[in-house]
């Protein structure tokens, strides 16, 4: 059984990076309405949660994202949000290696958002991690990304060219989310034009990746401590040492001069 909820819940990039990762594309596009195609996802409890949003031009028309264990199509986990002229759905399926897509079964989908509107196909789902594992699919591997979008005609996915497919560099999915976030160092991001954004992206395959990398801070181990420790005692020994000799000397030179003054 599909579970759906009917909420006005819109798409939102103002947590990328921060609560769930995002994968959009093309390069350097900036929002949702300036990316072909966006993919979020994160974890909550033992489901894994996702949005798709694509540009679509008609009402027959399809917004996938793919999972891969390689960088090619072909035994591949996809996750669609589809429009068939005549409802808004999403999905699980699997693409066969030379074989057409098969749905795979619905249970346990829970579909919390799916419509159309101002040229924008949107869904969001959950979905339970054994879903996945079921597929051979862990949550515990990374996988590449594969995005496309393109026409969905009786009930089948219509090819996809190169000019509205890309392929994106590996994401673990459970970076995200109520399993635990990601350390800020590990946050994907690129170069972009508006240097105050806080969007987390990740572009085309092939593009520089930057991080955020911590303070560096000089690690010092257990021995060295300890080493520390002694020298620091051994200082601290020393001046005292020093301290009490210097003050015997003056005891000793003031009873010589008293002494002698008493003669």
């Amino acid at each position: 059984m599909v579970a759906i909820c009917f909420t006005q819940e819109q798409f939102n990039d103002e947590d990328c990076g921060v609560k769930k990762g995002c994968v959009f594309a093309p390069k350097d596009c900036t929002s949702d309405g300036s990316c072909l195609i966006n993919f979020t996802y994160r974890m909550v409890g033992s489901k894994l949660e996702m949005e798709i949003s694509g540009k679509v031009t008609n009402k027959e028309e399809y917004a996938v994202v793919g999972l891969s264990k390689d960088e090619s199509m072909g035994n591949d986990l996809l996750i669609c949000c589809i429009n068939s002229g005549k409802k808004v759905f999403a999905s699980l399926a699997m693409h066969r290696a030379r074989k057409r897509t098969e749905f795979l079964d619905p249970k346990g989908l829970e579909v919390i958002k799916a419509h159309s509107k101002d040229d924008r196909l949107y869904c969001k789902i959950r979905q339970t991690r054994a879903k996945f594992e079921n597929q051979s699919f862990s949550l515990s591997e990374p996988y590449y990304i594969l995005l496309a979008v393109g026409s969905y005609r009786n009930n089948t996915f219509q090819y996809h060219t190169r000019w509205n497919s890309y392929i994106m560099p590996k994401v673990s999915l459970r970076e995200f989310g109520e399993e635990g976030s990601a350390p800020l160092s590990f946050i994907r991001s690129i170069s972009v034009p508006n240097p105050s954004s806080h969007f987390s992206y990740v572009t085309e395959y092939y593009n520089t990746i930057h991080r955020f990398d911590l303070p560096n801070y000089t690690e010092v181990s257990e021995e060295e401590q300890g080493a520390v420790l002694e020298v620091n005692m051994t200082t601290k020994t020393e001046k005292a040492a020093q301290t009490a000799s210097n003050a015997i000397m003056l005891i000793i030179v003031m009873a010589t001069t008293v002494f002698q003054y008493s003669m």
